[in-house]
């Protein structure tokens, strides 16, 4: 007997799949995060992906003016912390620590 995807995903647990918010207001609890790095090897923007209050999914950018906060997320772990939305600029949503 050959199991269908929902049957597989019933066996092995899985959480249902979240909504995703894509222009979220108010606090994110991070639940991943990384950061990536500029041609000079300095950190350049931190994205981070987690749950918005209404319990939403959602994706914001930590910019690199905000290098303070790139450099913990480096040495520090940020999984459960919260952040606030501060807005969207071109499109992607901002996270401030």
């Amino acid at each position: 007997h050959r199991r269908t995807a929902q049957e597989f995903q019933a066996s092995i647990g899985l959480p249902d799949p979240m909504e995703i918010d894509l222009e979220p207001t108010g606090t994110l609890i991070v639940d991943s995060y990384t950061v990536t790095f500029g041609f000079g090897g300095a950190p350049d923007k931190g994205i981070v992906l987690g749950r918005t209050e209404s319990g939403k999914r959602a994706w914001a950018n930590v910019p690199a003016e905000a290098g303070d906060t790139l450099q913990a997320m480096l040495t520090e772990e940020w999984c459960g912390k919260t952040g606030r939305i501060t807005g969207r600029e071109s499109g992607i949503n901002l996270i401030e620590f």
